[in-house]
Formats: C-alpha cells, sequence, structure tokens
C-alpha cells in the first residue's frame, strides 16, 4: 500500500509503450510453469528453468520501465514513508486538495511543495529518526540500513519528490494522486 502519483502525459506513454512487452513477457513465463497443487511453480527441467528466468527477467525489465519514467512516483505506507517523515499526511494534507478525480492541480502542487520544504525532517534529529525506525520495527544495521544510510535515503527520496512536483507544475499539469 502507498500513494501512487502520476503525471499521466508521461505515464500513459510508458505505459503504452512497455505494457504490450511486459504482457507478453508474462504469458511466456506463465507458460513455463509447472502445476504445483493450487499454485505453480518454476520448471525443474534445466532447459526450461533458463527461459522462465530470461522470461523473468524480461516481465521485471518491461516492468520498471512502465514505472521508472518520470511521471511515476510512489511512497510508501510504512517505515519508509518520505511524506511521514515530514510529518506530513498524504490524507490529511494532500487530500484536501485534490480534485474530485483525484488530482493535484498545479497551483495546488505548488503549495505542497512548500509544505514540502518548510516541514521539519524527522531526519534531522538522529534521535527521532532512531525512535521512528525503531516504532516501526525497521531493519537497523550497517550499510544502507544504518542511521546513516536513511537518513541518506529520506533525502533523496524528499528531493525526488520535490523534483516529480516541480515537473508537473513545469508542465502546468495535474498529478494524479492514488492515496
Amino acid at each position: 500500500m502507498g500513494a501512487d502519483l502520476y503525471i499521466k502525459s508521461i505515464s500513459d506513454t510508458a505505459q503504452a509503450k512497455w505494457k504490450p512487452m511486459f504482457d507478453q513477457a508474462c504469458a511466456e513465463r506463465d507458460a513455463l510453469m509447472e502445476p504445483s497443487g493450487n499454485w505453480r511453480k518454476e520448471p525443474t527441467d534445466p532447459k526450461k528453468l533458463r527461459a522462465f528466468k530470461a522470461a523473468q527477467r524480461r516481465v521485471n525489465q518491461s516492468y520498471g520501465r512502465m514505472y521508472a519514467a518520470a511521471g511515476y512516483y510512489r511512497d510508501s505506507y510504512n517505515v519508509s514513508s518520505v511524506l511521514w517523515t515530514l510529518g506530513l499526511s498524504w490524507w490529511d494534507d494532500v487530500g484536501k486538495m485534490l480534485d474530485h478525480d483525484g488530482n493535484l492541480h498545479p497551483d495546488n502542487a505548488k503549495m505542497f511543495v512548500e509544505m514540502i520544504q518548510k516541514a521539519t525532517p524527522m531526519f534531522d534529529d538522529p534521535k527521532a529518526l532512531l525512535a521512528h525506525l525503531k516504532e516501526h520495527r525497521a531493519k537497523l544495521d550497517k550499510g544502507e540500513n544504518s542511521i546513516e544510510g536513511w537518513t541518506k535515503y529520506f533525502r533523496r527520496e524528499r528531493g525526488r519528490l520535490v523534483h516529480f512536483f516541480r515537473k508537473a507544475i513545469r508542465m502546468n499539469e495535474p498529478v494524479y494522486c492514488s492515496i
């Protein structure tokens, strides 16, 4: 679960381009699977398994391209939510700015970017961030799951989120928000 945001002119173009390849790769992969009770599983024959894995790579690649376009942004409703670390809410803060179709129009997008920039990020306070991560049972260890790693992640995601909305504002397009 999470907030899925779309700049439709960009995301629709990516969908149109990559969905046929995604669907084809899914069909190829699924045709190679073996029945296993009520489920299906990877093939056991080495030749079929190689073909299955190749098809799965194409599934992953085309899926990634459908959603990695600059017209899509996702913020999950879990410990990794950048908006929550800013003390903001998709429902309370963004929801009230949407039109009846779920669109955030450029003027409201500008206001939202200002809210993001004025917010005091939890990740600027290592103790507050650590408490948040522990409260939500986040993985904490070395590297990307260290406090420094989480801080870097949240800073990057805040930047990506602002960039996403600024792009829509420059294009004078609404952002469709599935929240």
